[in-house]
Formats: structure tokens, C-alpha cells, sequence
């Protein structure tokens, strides 16, 4: 009997990451914004308790008033996500973007440092660099679209996971 549950839970839970998946291909963005959505309750609800402790320490005289800071500026930060999760995400994905950019400005300069005995390595460390830049500068212009497509790709590997499931389940 214990072979026939795995198989059953095996095809079950590759059903779900199928359809997951195939939910998170065709509407990536809104996916996206309820995965903030969900973060930002998850945050509100640590804020809120981590507010209320912060409260009670400070009443027993262990802390200062700038022990607030942290669980208000969770607060802050659920309620963007609430409010404005496609906002919130953008602006994640404009923080990776600038990333990327100065990642690769650091890689050009790195490479006119390289000594002529690793000219592969700078060359190598040119192109990624470059590459870099202009991954960057994508980003930055259109932040959002890279949140969409990291969700595709996600949604693919659920889709593709799921019917790895499935089949497994099956040839049990």
C-alpha cells in the first residue's frame, strides 16, 4: 500500500507544480504580484510581532527608542509590498540592474589591469564585462519585464519538474 500513496502523492504534487508552473507562464506578472502580495503579509505580520515585543522591552526598561526602527521599517516595507507590489518588484529588479552595471564596469577596468602574460583572461573579462553593461542598462530601462521573466523561467521549471513528477508516479 505504502508504494501506491507515493505514487498517488507523486503524481498529485506533480499535477500542482504543473499547473503552477503553467500559471506562472501565461500570467507572470500578476504571479509575481501576488507572490509580493503574499511577502508583504508575511512581513506585516513579523513587523506587527516584532513591533509589539520591541514594546514590551521597552516597558521592562532593556531598550532604547531607536530599537524601533527595525520592526517599523518592516511595517514600512509590508505595506509597499501590499499596496504597490509591481512597484515594489521594480524597484527589486532595479537594484539587481545597477548591480549588473557596476559589476560590469568593475570587470572593464579589471581587464586594462590584467598584465599582457593573462591576455585571455582580460579578454575574457572584456566580454563579460561588456555584457554586463548591457544586461545592466536592459534592466534599468524595462525592470519590471525582468521580474516577468525570471517568473517565466520559474513557471517552466515547475512545468517541467510536474511532469518529471507525473511520469515518475506513473512508472512506479
Amino acid at each position: 500500500m505504502e508504494g501506491r500513496s507515493f505514487r498517488t502523492f507523486s503524481i498529485l504534487k506533480g499535477l500542482l507544480l504543473g499547473c503552477l508552473g503553467l500559471a506562472l507562464i501565461i500570467w507572470p506578472g500578476q504571479m509575481a504580484a501576488g507572490f509580493a502580495f503574499y511577502i508583504g503579509l508575511i512581513l506585516l505580520a513579523g513587523g506587527l510581532v516584532s513591533l509589539f515585543y520591541t514594546y514590551r522591552l521597552n516597558q521592562a526598561g532593556e531598550l532604547r527608542v531607536i530599537s524601533y526602527l527595525a520592526p517599523i521599517s518592516v511595517l514600512i516595507g509590508s505595506f509597499i509590498l501590499l499596496v504597490y507590489p509591481q512597484y515594489a518588484l521594480s524597484v527589486f529588479a532595479l537594484v539587481i540592474g545597477i548591480w549588473i552595471l557596476m559589476d560590469g564596469i568593475t570587470q572593464l577596468r579589471i581587464s586594462g589591469q590584467v598584465n599582457s602574460a593573462n591576455k585571455g583572461i582580460a579578454n575574457w573579462l572584456l566580454i563579460m564585462g561588456i555584457v554586463s553593461l548591457i544586461i545592466g542598462v536592459v534592466i534599468i530601462l524595462r525592470p519590471y519585464e525582468l521580474i516577468k521573466m525570471m517568473t517565466m523561467i520559474f513557471g517552466f521549471v515547475m512545468l517541467v519538474s510536474g511532469a518529471f513528477q507525473v511520469y515518475a508516479g506513473i512508472r512506479r
